[in-house]
């Protein structure tokens, strides 16, 4: 449940609820100018360039509010190229073992997960609102399979008010896959809130209009679902090849650990009948070791 900036109660909240409520007053100061100027970019679409003050104005002057569409034939023009052209994911090989054929393999599961998902509503309504008011979201999600079933499955779902997403405002790349969190926001009516969650404790939220507007109405409840990414610390290390000594704390084993054994390389003899370079290194030994040099030569 919702509290006020200086309740007491901040410093018994956990350190979770802390973090997003901060986050979300950030991404809210940030996109505060840009989702005011999408609005007033869909009224415009909408066909009602007219405030409230202009309408006034007019009407008691006695002049009409015109609304010529003018923008409508090239918003069509650029969404209906989507929509005759349907957008796909395309995977490439590109090193570490990759070829054409296990590109082909993810190829085909993306393929399904688009024809699953019906994909391509996803798409054209992202790219619609990219162009109608600068900016548009797809969302990758899981779904259970069935009811009574505990696979799960991909899915691509679309999401038709882009203002319910707020993301980080320092990500940097345009397509913010750099960012650090997120919030997606769904819009409830009490009555549906307490069906859906029977368990909740549900309070009061008459104290909460004022302080906590942006999440509490007289009879709509928002609901967050807020995406982070935590960072922890771990120790990475580094091998130069198979004879590199094993760092303290390792699990090698002892056979690993001992030093590598060497080959003796036989001498190849193509001579026929006997081996005078095996006959002579064995007379050259001393006499304790020397051998028999009458013995045939076994070496190939």
């Amino acid at each position: 449940m919702a509290y006020a900036p200086d309740s007491p109660a901040r410093s018994t909240r956990e350190p979770l609820i802390v973090e997003a409520r901060d986050r979300f007053e950030i991404c809210h100061n940030e996109w505060r100018e840009v989702r005011d100027e999408g609005t007033t970019d869909m009224r415009y679409v909408s066909g009602d360039p007219w405030t409230d003050k202009d309408k006034r104005a007019r009407d008691k002057a006695g002049r009409p509010s015109l609304a010529l569409d003018e923008l409508g034939q090239y918003f069509n023009q650029v969404i209906n190229d989507v929509r005759a052209n349907p957008r796909a994911v395309k995977f490439s090989p590109t090193g570490n073992g990759a070829n054409d054929k296990t590109a082909e393999f993810y190829q085909d599961m993306m393929r399904e997960i688009e024809y699953e998902s019906n994909a391509q509503v996803a798409y054209t309504t992202a790219f619609e609102n990219a162009v109608q008011r600068s900016y548009g979201w797809v969302r990758v999600l899981t779904e259970f399979k069935a009811p009574r079933s505990m696979d799960q499955a991909i899915r691509l779902g679309a999401i038709p008010n882009p203002d319910m997403v707020y993301v980080d405002p320092e990500a940097m790349r345009p397509n913010s896959s750099d960012m650090q969190y997120l919030f997606n926001f769904e819009k409830w009516t009490h009555r549906e809130f307490t069906r859906r969650f029977p368990k909740a404790k549900v309070q009061d939220f008459t104290n909460y209009l004022t302080s906590h507007s942006q999440w509490v109405s007289d009879q709509m409840i928002t609901l967050a679902e807020y995406w982070c990414i935590k960072r922890s610390r771990g120790r990475c290390y580094w091998s130069s090849g198979p004879t590199a000594r094993p760092t303290r704390g390792s699990t090698t084993s002892r056979r690993s650990r001992a030093r590598p054994h060497r080959r003796r390389r036989r001498r190849r003899c193509n001579a026929p009948g006997w081996c005078s370079a095996w006959a002579a290194r064995r007379s050259s030994r001393p006499s304790g070791a020397a051998r028999s040099t009458t013995r045939r030569s076994t070496c190939t």
